[in-house]
């Protein structure tokens, strides 16, 4: 990558990593704060029993936060330099086309040379690119295999919890006698809510981004081969192009549904779902109450 000139400003990466401790840190704190205000104020707790009993259930998610962070941070790096290998690749397109434009003129006016050979430094140029992609797309699916149970079993959880946190909102809506209690509480699962649909829909986007940035490598690819001139570079621009579209880089977990926009949509179609039988049980419900 250095021979490239595609460096990592690892300074920048550090910062970012702080940034996203902090944040995940203040979210902690702000949902333990608030569960600690609603167990002292609902069973009378002590402030040491209502931390304890607030850590003891939140550990667990906390815990798999930190899973999420790393996950989407080595799977963003990737990201990242596939994008600047697709600017690179651009950048050597554009310029080659000019060279050869320029290369057509001379050979016109001057020689009776047709074609101009490729560079040695641009076709070693190329064969570091083609070998950097293909090692970044193993590092992918290296990660997809490490966390893909584990990405498969929480995209499950977090629909469970969804529904349930869900049918505790309708539960609150039809709830008549409204009380500090009941706010609290509906704070407490509107936040958590929140915080399961905010994970599963950056997880499936920072998945999606680097599978199409991936992927759209070869637009880059064609556009370069349309402008050299040397076929051992062009057949191995080629087999590069065909092994991109025989297998394009996915996120599926353990083979169940792919990460990315499809399970957003997929995900969203579900929620709705459920939201339509919990508005239905719970009108039959009240309806049945007011009749006895």
């Amino acid at each position: 990558m250095e021979k490239l000139g595609i460096i990592t400003n690892y300074k920048q990466l550090h910062k970012r990593v702080i940034w996203i401790i902090l944040k995940w840190f203040a979210i902690a704190i702000s949902l333990t704060s608030v569960q600690i205000t609603f167990l002292k104020k609902k069973f009378e707790y002590d402030i040491i029993t209502a931390i304890y009993i607030t850590l003891v259930l939140n550990h667990c998610c906390h815990i798999t936060l930190i899973g999420d962070l790393t996950m989407m941070n080595i799977i963003g790096y990737v990201g990242a330099k596939f994008n600047q290998i697709n600017e690179y690749l651009k950048n050597m397109a554009n310029n080659n086309k000019y060279g050869t434009t320029q290369d057509w003129d001379d050979t016109v006016l001057h020689t009776p040379q047709r074609f101009a050979k490729t560079p040695s430094n641009k076709k070693w140029m190329i064969w570091i690119i083609m070998q950097l992609h293909l090692e970044l797309r193993k590092i992918s699916r290296e990660v997809d295999s490490l966390y893909g149970v584990e990405m498969t079993i929480k995209m499950g959880c977090y629909f469970i919890f969804m529904a349930l946190d869900l049918n505790n909102i309708f539960h609150v809506i039809f709830i008549r006698n409204y009380t500090n209690f009941t706010l609290l509480y509906s704070i407490i699962i509107i936040f958590w809510c929140s915080h399961n649909a905010l994970k599963l829909v950056v997880i499936n986007l920072v998945c999606e981004k680097v599978s199409s940035q991936a992927n759209s490598t070869k637009n880059f690819l064609n556009k370069l081969s349309y402008s050299m001139n040397d076929v051992e570079t062009c057949e191995n621009i080629s087999q590069l192009l065909l092994h991109i579209k025989q297998s394009p880089l996915k996120f599926n977990g353990i083979g169940l549904f792919q990460m990315g926009y499809k399970f957003i949509y997929g995900f969203v179609a579900s929620v709705g779902t459920v939201l339509v039988i919990l508005a239905q049980a719970h009108t039959e419900s009240e309806s049945l109450f007011q009749k006895i």
